[in-house]
């Protein structure tokens, strides 16, 4: 029998896609939202899995119950703890459904849990009731603050992450009481030969794929693409026929924001972390791609509008890890799916997360 598994504050999946990827049987048994945008979405790439568009105030421990699960997976609302917010931490209403999920997970029967927030939720208020709720659960657990670059992904998205199982449950990497920085022998071994060598064979093929359909298609100096991935494997340009003229920025929109902007292009084995306003906002809300295909000092070049544009959502998803198959609901906008996208997470380094979670000696 698989993993019964509760996914809550699910947006459009991004912790369901991280399941498939693990190599263990599996059935996601509920998952909820008070979203019905990203709602939408989640249905419509997961049409065989029952969600709700529910507030988490309003389960009860004998609902968790009913539903025999061994695991949640979670990623609560990151506003009440982000630098560029408030962080009025327990104060926020946002985090009122995160209290009561805590208040009645010590009645609930389960063996696992993973949780994924924002740099920052590690030294709030509400983390402190988090693990004194995982000690009346009689679980223990290991934290981590990762970023996708740290596994070999362009993109910087550095998040807090914990994984936590029964007490009576082992590790397969050496547990620390200090929150990691890097994924357990990641840097001591290959990777390919650890409890998640699976996972990251299959990525890596998935770019191997990509590069290949870089280096069939660009027209520009294959020398200078790096052996590591990079922005250029990942441009739609370079995998299908879409026309990308309807991201481009203007000139007056150059002309305003140039010097706040991060420019990426072909070469970049880097990008800033993407947010929910990425498409509205240009300062702070991401990565402008180049697609002159200088580098970087030499294509920051107002004069030129048409070389400069925003991320598809396709080159944003790829970035943060989603498999091909996921698509948005037809239903949703072009905003709403920049938006959804700066709230969901790196699928990737989730995957990893969760082998190491089922893992044991």
């Amino acid at each position: 029998m698989g993993l019964r598994v509760l996914e809550l504050y699910c947006g459009i999946g991004g912790m369901h896609h991280a399941l498939e990827n693990v190599g263990r049987s599996y059935e996601v048994v509920g998952a909820m939202d008070i979203n019905s945008t990203v709602l939408e979405t989640y249905g419509f790439n997961f049409p065989e899995t029952k969600w709700s568009n529910r507030n988490i105030i309003s389960i009860t421990a004998k609902d968790l119950n009913d539903l025999g699960i061994d695991m949640i997976v979670l990623s609560p609302p990151c506003q009440p703890f982000c630098r560029s917010g408030l962080q009025l931490d327990t104060q926020d209403a946002r985090t009122d459904s995160f209290c009561h999920l805590m208040n009645i997970l010590p009645q609930v029967i389960f063996k696992y849990i993973l949780l994924e927030n924002v740099k920052g939720f590690e030294i709030s208020d509400t983390h402190s009731l988090f693990l004194n709720c995982l000690r009346k659960c009689s679980f223990k657990w290991q934290e981590f603050l990762l970023t996708p670059t740290s596994v070999g992904i362009p993109n910087s998205r550095l998040r807090y992450y914990l994984i936590g199982k029964l007490n009576d449950l082992s590790w397969s990497f050496q547990y620390s009481e200090n929150i990691m920085t890097q994924v357990p022998k990641w840097d001591d071994t290959i990777p390919e030969e650890t409890s998640y060598g699976n996972i990251v064979r299959t990525e890596e093929s998935l770019w191997q794929e990509r590069r290949r359909k870089l280096l069939d298609q660009v027209t520009e100096d294959k020398r200078k693409l790096p052996s590591s991935r990079c922005v250029g494997d990942i441009m739609e340009k370079y995998s299908s026929d879409i026309d990308t003229s309807s991201y481009n920025l203007s000139f007056s929109i150059l002309k305003k924001y140039y010097p706040a902007m991060d420019i990426v292009n072909i070469y970049s084995t880097s990008s800033c972390c993407f947010t929910k306003s990425y498409g509205t906002y240009v300062k702070g809300s991401g990565s402008i791609l180049n697609e002159s295909s200088m580098p970087e000092s030499e294509g920051k070049d107002t004069s030129n509008s048409e070389q400069l544009r925003f991320f598809t959502p396709r080159e944003i998803a790829r970035l943060m890890s989603y498999p091909e198959s996921f698509q948005f609901s037809p239903n949703a906008t072009l905003k709403q799916q920049y938006r959804a996208l700066g709230n969901s997470l790196n699928v990737y380094v989730v995957s990893i997360l969760l082998e190491l979670l089922v893992s044991s000696n």
